[in-house]
Protein backbone atom coordinates (compact mmCIF):
# COMPACT_ATOMS: atom_id res chain seq x y z
CA UNK A 1 0.00 0.00 0.00
CA UNK A 2 3.15 2.54 0.76
CA UNK A 3 4.70 1.53 -2.39
CA UNK A 4 1.73 2.10 -4.45
CA UNK A 5 1.32 5.23 -2.51
CA UNK A 6 4.50 7.06 -3.32
CA UNK A 7 4.23 5.67 -7.13
CA UNK A 8 0.85 7.83 -7.34
CA UNK A 9 2.82 10.85 -5.96
CA UNK A 10 5.41 10.06 -8.28
CA UNK A 11 4.04 9.95 -10.99
CA UNK A 12 2.01 13.52 -10.82
CA UNK A 13 5.17 15.54 -9.33
CA UNK A 14 7.29 17.25 -12.63
CA UNK A 15 9.10 14.89 -14.51
CA UNK A 16 12.94 14.82 -14.27
CA UNK A 17 14.02 15.09 -17.84
CA UNK A 18 17.83 15.30 -19.72
CA UNK A 19 18.14 16.86 -23.20
CA UNK A 20 20.45 15.61 -25.22
CA UNK A 21 20.79 17.73 -28.35
CA UNK A 22 21.51 16.43 -31.86
CA UNK A 23 21.18 17.48 -34.99
CA UNK A 24 18.51 19.73 -36.50
CA UNK A 25 17.56 20.99 -33.06
CA UNK A 26 19.29 24.19 -32.90
CA UNK A 27 18.41 25.79 -29.44
CA UNK A 28 14.70 24.62 -29.66
CA UNK A 29 14.60 22.15 -26.77
CA UNK A 30 15.43 25.37 -24.38
CA UNK A 31 11.74 26.10 -24.95
CA UNK A 32 11.07 23.06 -23.01
CA UNK A 33 11.76 25.20 -19.06
CA UNK A 34 8.54 27.13 -19.06
CA UNK A 35 6.60 24.35 -18.80
CA UNK A 36 5.67 23.04 -15.20
CA UNK A 37 4.63 19.95 -15.89
CA UNK A 38 8.79 19.36 -16.93
CA UNK A 39 11.96 19.68 -14.14
CA UNK A 40 15.17 19.75 -16.83
CA UNK A 41 17.68 18.43 -15.01
CA UNK A 42 21.74 19.22 -15.81
CA UNK A 43 22.71 15.43 -15.11
CA UNK A 44 21.22 12.45 -16.80
CA UNK A 45 21.50 10.74 -12.53
CA UNK A 46 19.18 12.87 -11.92
CA UNK A 47 16.56 12.44 -14.74
CA UNK A 48 13.79 9.62 -15.37
CA UNK A 49 13.24 10.33 -19.16
CA UNK A 50 15.57 10.91 -21.87
CA UNK A 51 14.89 13.31 -24.45
CA UNK A 52 16.82 12.63 -27.25
CA UNK A 53 16.32 15.46 -29.53
CA UNK A 54 17.09 15.29 -33.07
CA UNK A 55 19.87 13.29 -35.40
CA UNK A 56 22.52 11.80 -33.47
CA UNK A 57 25.01 10.27 -36.57
CA UNK A 58 27.98 8.33 -36.04
CA UNK A 59 30.07 9.27 -32.39
CA UNK A 60 26.83 11.50 -31.17
CA UNK A 61 25.07 8.09 -31.40
CA UNK A 62 27.64 6.29 -29.16
CA UNK A 63 27.17 9.82 -27.13
CA UNK A 64 23.61 9.23 -26.43
CA UNK A 65 24.31 5.51 -25.83
CA UNK A 66 26.00 6.62 -22.81
CA UNK A 67 24.33 9.38 -21.53
CA UNK A 68 21.12 6.15 -21.67
CA UNK A 69 22.56 3.94 -19.47
CA UNK A 70 23.76 6.73 -16.64
CA UNK A 71 19.97 7.50 -16.26
CA UNK A 72 19.07 5.04 -12.99
CA UNK A 73 16.27 2.89 -13.02
CA UNK A 74 13.21 3.18 -14.18
CA UNK A 75 14.19 4.97 -16.90
CA UNK A 76 12.64 5.80 -20.30
CA UNK A 77 13.48 7.48 -23.66
CA UNK A 78 11.81 9.64 -26.09
CA UNK A 79 12.89 10.32 -29.71
CA UNK A 80 11.89 14.05 -30.16
CA UNK A 81 12.55 14.09 -34.35
CA UNK A 82 12.04 15.24 -37.63
CA UNK A 83 13.69 13.03 -39.45
CA UNK A 84 12.65 9.43 -38.47
CA UNK A 85 14.72 7.78 -40.84
CA UNK A 86 17.53 8.96 -39.87
CA UNK A 87 20.16 7.12 -37.75
CA UNK A 88 18.88 5.63 -34.53
CA UNK A 89 21.55 4.50 -32.41
CA UNK A 90 20.84 1.59 -29.72
CA UNK A 91 19.55 3.92 -27.24
CA UNK A 92 16.89 5.01 -29.65
CA UNK A 93 15.90 1.92 -30.97
CA UNK A 94 12.43 0.97 -28.57
CA UNK A 95 12.10 4.72 -27.47
CA UNK A 96 8.70 6.42 -28.01
CA UNK A 97 8.99 8.75 -31.27
CA UNK A 98 7.42 12.47 -31.24
CA UNK A 99 7.36 14.75 -34.21
CA UNK A 100 5.29 17.30 -33.16
CA UNK A 101 6.18 20.75 -32.20
CA UNK A 102 5.41 20.22 -28.22
CA UNK A 103 6.53 16.84 -26.79
CA UNK A 104 5.56 17.55 -23.74
CA UNK A 105 2.13 15.42 -23.30
CA UNK A 106 4.01 12.50 -24.47
CA UNK A 107 7.36 13.04 -21.68
CA UNK A 108 4.68 13.20 -18.91
CA UNK A 109 2.57 10.24 -20.09
CA UNK A 110 6.00 7.98 -20.12
CA UNK A 111 6.77 9.15 -16.57
CA UNK A 112 3.56 7.91 -15.10
CA UNK A 113 3.25 4.48 -16.71
CA UNK A 114 7.09 4.33 -15.58
CA UNK A 115 6.05 5.33 -12.19
CA UNK A 116 3.14 3.38 -12.03
CA UNK A 117 4.49 0.04 -12.87
CA UNK A 118 2.46 -0.06 -16.71
CA UNK A 119 5.73 -0.13 -18.47
CA UNK A 120 9.33 -1.67 -17.90
CA UNK A 121 12.15 0.45 -17.40
CA UNK A 122 14.70 0.79 -20.47
CA UNK A 123 17.40 -2.35 -20.24
CA UNK A 124 21.28 -1.00 -20.50
CA UNK A 125 22.12 -1.00 -23.98
CA UNK A 126 25.67 -1.09 -24.10
CA UNK A 127 27.91 -3.47 -22.40
CA UNK A 128 29.46 -3.38 -18.57
CA UNK A 129 32.97 -3.10 -19.70
CA UNK A 130 35.17 -0.04 -18.43
CA UNK A 131 35.89 2.27 -21.26
CA UNK A 132 40.01 1.69 -20.64
CA UNK A 133 40.88 -1.79 -20.00
CA UNK A 134 43.11 -2.13 -17.26
CA UNK A 135 42.52 -5.56 -15.52
CA UNK A 136 45.81 -7.54 -15.88
CA UNK A 137 47.76 -4.89 -16.75
CA UNK A 138 50.81 -2.24 -14.96
CA UNK A 139 53.06 -3.68 -11.92
CA UNK A 140 49.69 -5.23 -9.51
CA UNK A 141 47.11 -5.87 -12.24
CA UNK A 142 45.69 -2.41 -11.61
CA UNK A 143 46.32 -0.58 -14.89
CA UNK A 144 49.13 1.68 -13.03
CA UNK A 145 53.04 1.68 -13.53
CA UNK A 146 53.90 1.76 -9.65
CA UNK A 147 52.89 4.78 -7.93
CA UNK A 148 52.40 6.77 -10.74
CA UNK A 149 50.85 6.66 -14.62
CA UNK A 150 48.53 4.26 -16.67
CA UNK A 151 45.15 4.22 -16.24
CA UNK A 152 44.89 2.81 -12.66
CA UNK A 153 41.04 0.77 -11.89
CA UNK A 154 40.18 2.28 -15.33
CA UNK A 155 40.74 5.85 -14.74
CA UNK A 156 43.42 7.94 -16.28
CA UNK A 157 45.99 8.99 -13.34
CA UNK A 158 46.51 12.51 -12.98
CA UNK A 159 50.47 13.08 -13.20
CA UNK A 160 52.18 16.18 -12.27
CA UNK A 161 52.99 19.65 -13.87
CA UNK A 162 53.95 22.92 -13.58
CA UNK A 163 51.13 25.59 -13.23
CA UNK A 164 50.91 29.02 -13.78
CA UNK A 165 52.13 29.99 -10.63
CA UNK A 166 54.96 28.07 -10.81
CA UNK A 167 53.77 24.72 -8.35
CA UNK A 168 53.70 21.31 -9.06
CA UNK A 169 50.05 20.14 -9.57
CA UNK A 170 48.13 17.20 -10.90
CA UNK A 171 46.81 17.50 -14.55
CA UNK A 172 44.26 15.69 -14.85
CA UNK A 173 42.61 15.05 -18.81
CA UNK A 174 39.00 15.01 -19.21
CA UNK A 175 36.42 15.18 -22.04
CA UNK A 176 33.23 16.94 -21.09
CA UNK A 177 30.58 16.86 -23.66
CA UNK A 178 28.68 16.91 -26.31
CA UNK A 179 25.67 17.23 -24.11
CA UNK A 180 26.64 19.64 -20.89
CA UNK A 181 24.00 22.70 -20.74
CA UNK A 182 25.64 25.65 -22.14
CA UNK A 183 27.08 24.04 -24.95
CA UNK A 184 26.89 24.21 -28.64
CA UNK A 185 25.04 21.22 -30.16
CA UNK A 186 27.47 18.37 -30.72
CA UNK A 187 30.39 20.61 -28.83
CA UNK A 188 32.76 18.42 -27.11
CA UNK A 189 35.81 19.67 -25.69
CA UNK A 190 39.28 17.79 -24.90
CA UNK A 191 40.91 19.68 -21.97
CA UNK A 192 43.93 19.41 -19.08
CA UNK A 193 42.59 20.64 -15.75
CA UNK A 194 44.87 21.64 -12.85
CA UNK A 195 42.07 21.86 -10.04
CA UNK A 196 39.76 23.89 -11.38
CA UNK A 197 42.00 25.77 -14.14
CA UNK A 198 41.92 24.60 -17.83
CA UNK A 199 45.74 24.40 -18.97
CA UNK A 200 45.10 22.87 -22.38
CA UNK A 201 41.73 23.02 -24.37
CA UNK A 202 40.72 21.73 -28.27
CA UNK A 203 36.98 21.54 -29.08
CA UNK A 204 35.72 19.35 -32.03
CA UNK A 205 31.90 19.12 -33.14
CA UNK A 206 31.10 15.88 -33.73
CA UNK A 207 28.90 15.22 -36.85
CA UNK A 208 25.04 16.51 -36.64
CA UNK A 209 24.49 14.91 -39.80
CA UNK A 210 21.90 16.64 -42.12
CA UNK A 211 17.78 16.37 -43.33
CA UNK A 212 14.92 17.61 -42.05
CA UNK A 213 14.60 20.33 -38.64
CA UNK A 214 12.50 20.68 -35.42
CA UNK A 215 13.73 23.93 -35.20
CA UNK A 216 12.13 25.97 -38.29
CA UNK A 217 12.05 29.61 -37.17
CA UNK A 218 9.74 32.69 -38.47
CA UNK A 219 11.75 34.14 -40.65
CA UNK A 220 10.07 37.32 -39.52
CA UNK A 221 11.53 36.76 -36.11
CA UNK A 222 13.80 34.24 -36.65
CA UNK A 223 16.66 36.32 -34.90
CA UNK A 224 14.94 37.79 -31.85
CA UNK A 225 13.46 33.74 -31.30
CA UNK A 226 16.83 32.70 -31.50
CA UNK A 227 18.55 35.23 -29.47
CA UNK A 228 15.51 34.06 -26.64
CA UNK A 229 16.29 30.95 -26.79
CA UNK A 230 20.08 31.42 -26.12
CA UNK A 231 19.14 33.94 -23.33
CA UNK A 232 17.32 31.04 -22.05
CA UNK A 233 20.08 28.67 -22.07
CA UNK A 234 22.85 31.43 -20.54
CA UNK A 235 19.87 32.14 -17.51
CA UNK A 236 19.40 28.73 -16.72
CA UNK A 237 23.18 28.38 -16.55
CA UNK A 238 23.40 31.42 -14.19
CA UNK A 239 21.06 29.67 -11.85
CA UNK A 240 18.51 32.46 -13.29
CA UNK A 241 15.78 30.06 -13.62
CA UNK A 242 12.60 32.14 -13.37
CA UNK A 243 14.27 34.54 -15.95
CA UNK A 244 14.90 31.82 -18.44
CA UNK A 245 11.32 30.42 -17.84
CA UNK A 246 10.33 33.76 -18.96
CA UNK A 247 13.00 33.67 -21.81
CA UNK A 248 11.83 30.58 -22.47
CA UNK A 249 8.20 31.41 -22.91
CA UNK A 250 8.41 34.90 -24.89
CA UNK A 251 10.88 32.78 -27.63
CA UNK A 252 7.55 30.13 -27.97
CA UNK A 253 5.41 33.26 -28.65
CA UNK A 254 6.15 36.02 -31.41
CA UNK A 255 8.25 38.24 -29.42
CA UNK A 256 7.36 41.91 -29.26
CA UNK A 257 9.97 44.30 -28.92
CA UNK A 258 8.31 45.61 -25.68
CA UNK A 259 8.51 42.31 -24.12
CA UNK A 260 12.22 41.54 -24.88
CA UNK A 261 12.93 45.26 -23.25
CA UNK A 262 10.94 44.62 -20.35
CA UNK A 263 12.73 41.21 -20.18
CA UNK A 264 16.60 42.88 -20.81
CA UNK A 265 15.56 45.15 -17.78
CA UNK A 266 15.26 42.13 -15.19
CA UNK A 267 18.03 40.15 -16.29
CA UNK A 268 20.31 43.54 -16.42
CA UNK A 269 19.16 44.13 -12.77
CA UNK A 270 20.19 40.37 -12.03
CA UNK A 271 23.68 41.35 -12.03
CA UNK A 272 24.36 38.59 -14.79
CA UNK A 273 25.75 41.32 -17.15
CA UNK A 274 28.46 42.33 -14.28
CA UNK A 275 29.27 38.69 -13.64
CA UNK A 276 30.13 38.13 -17.48
CA UNK A 277 32.28 41.23 -17.14
CA UNK A 278 36.25 40.40 -18.50
CA UNK A 279 34.94 36.99 -19.49
CA UNK A 280 36.34 34.72 -22.27
CA UNK A 281 37.83 38.43 -24.38
CA UNK A 282 38.55 38.05 -28.34
CA UNK A 283 38.90 41.35 -30.35
CA UNK A 284 38.25 43.53 -27.31
CA UNK A 285 34.67 41.92 -26.73
CA UNK A 286 33.86 39.99 -23.55
CA UNK A 287 31.13 37.99 -22.92
CA UNK A 288 29.26 40.50 -21.26
CA UNK A 289 29.21 42.67 -24.22
CA UNK A 290 28.00 39.42 -26.39
CA UNK A 291 24.88 39.63 -23.93
CA UNK A 292 24.71 42.84 -23.97
CA UNK A 293 24.16 43.16 -27.80
CA UNK A 294 21.22 40.32 -27.71
CA UNK A 295 19.34 41.89 -25.18
CA UNK A 296 18.93 45.00 -27.72
CA UNK A 297 15.60 44.74 -28.56
CA UNK A 298 16.23 46.99 -31.44
CA UNK A 299 18.86 45.22 -32.53
CA UNK A 300 17.92 41.38 -33.65
CA UNK A 301 20.15 40.76 -36.19
CA UNK A 302 22.85 42.19 -33.52
CA UNK A 303 24.82 39.33 -33.58
CA UNK A 304 28.84 38.71 -35.38
CA UNK A 305 29.98 35.27 -36.51
CA UNK A 306 31.68 33.39 -33.92
CA UNK A 307 35.68 32.80 -33.66
CA UNK A 308 36.44 30.12 -34.96
CA UNK A 309 37.13 27.01 -32.52
CA UNK A 310 40.83 27.21 -32.41
CA UNK A 311 41.03 30.93 -30.98
CA UNK A 312 37.76 30.10 -28.38
CA UNK A 313 39.99 27.26 -27.34
CA UNK A 314 43.03 29.71 -26.83
CA UNK A 315 41.29 31.79 -24.47
CA UNK A 316 39.90 28.55 -22.51
CA UNK A 317 43.33 28.25 -20.88
CA UNK A 318 44.16 29.66 -18.01
CA UNK A 319 39.96 30.44 -17.14
CA UNK A 320 38.34 28.58 -14.13
CA UNK A 321 36.17 25.85 -15.46
CA UNK A 322 33.51 28.12 -14.63
CA UNK A 323 34.31 31.36 -16.83
CA UNK A 324 35.36 29.03 -19.99
CA UNK A 325 31.60 27.07 -19.70
CA UNK A 326 30.36 31.02 -19.55
CA UNK A 327 32.75 31.92 -22.59
CA UNK A 328 31.65 28.93 -25.00
CA UNK A 329 28.04 29.74 -23.95
CA UNK A 330 28.60 33.58 -24.84
CA UNK A 331 29.07 32.70 -28.76
CA UNK A 332 27.53 31.39 -31.59
CA UNK A 333 30.03 28.68 -32.42
CA UNK A 334 29.73 27.60 -35.70
CA UNK A 335 27.51 24.65 -35.00
CA UNK A 336 23.71 23.41 -35.74
CA UNK A 337 22.32 26.00 -33.09
CA UNK A 338 22.91 29.00 -35.48
CA UNK A 339 21.72 26.82 -39.08
CA UNK A 340 18.02 28.07 -38.51
CA UNK A 341 18.78 31.61 -38.19
CA UNK A 342 20.36 31.41 -41.61
CA UNK A 343 18.08 29.58 -43.27
CA UNK A 344 15.35 31.93 -42.02
CA UNK A 345 16.82 34.84 -43.58
CA UNK A 346 17.55 33.28 -46.48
Amino acid sequence: MAVAAVRRLAATAPVPVFVARGGGTGLLPVELAFDARLRLVVSPRHATVLVAAGRFPGPLGVAVDRVHDQLPAPRGTLWWTADVDGDRPAALRDASVVTDADPVGSVVALHRDLCLGRIRSDAAVLADDPPNRFEGRGDHGQGGEGMMGGVPWGRPMAMTGDDRDGLALDRLPVVLGPFLPGFPNGLRVHAVLQGDVVQEAKLEVLDLGSGPRLDRLDPAAGGAQHDLRWLAEALRLAGLGALAVRAARLARAAPAPASRAALARLVRRSGLPAAWSGVGVIDGEDARARLVRRLDPSAPEGRSPGPSLERVAEVLVGQDWSDAVVTICSFDLPTDRAEAVIEAQA
